[in-house]
Formats: structure tokens, sequence, C-alpha cells
């Protein structure tokens, strides 16, 4: 964002399948000149085995998970990397982020994770969709709704999330 103040935050819980998500996002869009800068939208996912704590990784998984995520935070300069949002549960991490260039990326965080336990990385299988082409998802991306980022009302006036609606089947 241009301003000098970071933008707040929000953290939603849905329930899929009985198994509860948490989700971490900023409920606005980039400022369009960091649109601009940052065009492609980088996935980062991790897989894990929560079956035994509620579809929630277990401890040791989720002190590996908080290191990335510092690594990941540590890389975020307005002009080459933003978070989007994050998620945790139901058996599954994602890290969604804009970056200016995903080979700098990719460059960056190999070598800043070097002196960590290795990672193991999955090429997804296909193309990245094309903005145009009537279905935008990225690869585990995609929410399955359409965020409307105008605050919504909740208890006496004050914001209470955002709004999510046009749910495909």
């Amino acid at each position: 964002m241009t301003s000098a103040q970071p933008p707040e935050g929000r953290i939603v819980r849905t329930i899929s399948d009985g198994l509860p998500i948490l989700w971490t996002f900023v409920p606005e869009m980039p400022a369009a000149e960091q649109r601009k800068a940052l065009p492609w939208l980088t996935v980062i996912s991790w897989k894990y085995d929560g079956t035994s704590n509620n579809g929630m990784p277990d401890t040791a998984t989720n002190d590996q998970m908080l290191a990335l995520d510092a690594v990941l935070s540590a890389m975020e300069r307005p002009e080459t990397c933003a978070e989007a949002y994050r998620r945790i549960g139901k058996n599954l991490r994602e890290f969604v982020l804009y970056v200016s260039a995903q080979e700098t990326f990719l460059a960056e965080l190999n070598e800043r994770l070097a002196s960590q336990p290795a990672l193991t990385y999955q090429k997804p299988r296909g193309p990245a969709p094309r903005q145009g082409d009537g279905d935008n998802r990225s690869y585990g991306g995609y929410l399955g709704t359409i965020p409307d980022y105008s605050e919504m009302q909740g208890v006496d006036k004050k914001p209470a999330g955002v709004k999510l609606s046009g749910v495909r089947p």
C-alpha cells in the first residue's frame, strides 16, 4: 500500500466439510500502481495431515509453517512482494502473494530457506489461467466466491468483515 501505515488485516473463520479454515487477508485491493508493479499471483501450498487435530497441523508442523511465514514476511516490500491472503485448515496451509517477478521471488525465497529443512516443490499441472479467460482462479488460491470489499455492517454498525457472494458449485 502507499500509505505510511500498513493496512489492517482481517481474520475470518469458515467451515468446510465440518472443518475450520482460518483466513487472514487485507480487505482491500492494493493501489493501482502496486497492482501494476506486482502482476504475478503466487501461491505456496503446504499439505499436511491434520486428521487427528480437526484439520489443523500438529505443533511441530505448525512451528515449521510459522518459520516459513516469518521468511515470507521478511520478503515483503511494496515494489517486489505483497501478501494477498493466507489460509490454514482442512489439511492445507496457503500463502498467497503478489510478486513482481517469479524468478526473482523464487531465487530470494530459496536463498532465505537454504539453512532450513528442505521443502518439496510440486509444479502445477498446466499453465496458469490468463486474465480475460472467464475463470481467473489461481492454483489453489480460489475462494469460490466473489469478494465484496465494501464493509459489511456488524453489531453496532461496526465493520464485520468482507461479504462473499456469487459462490459457484
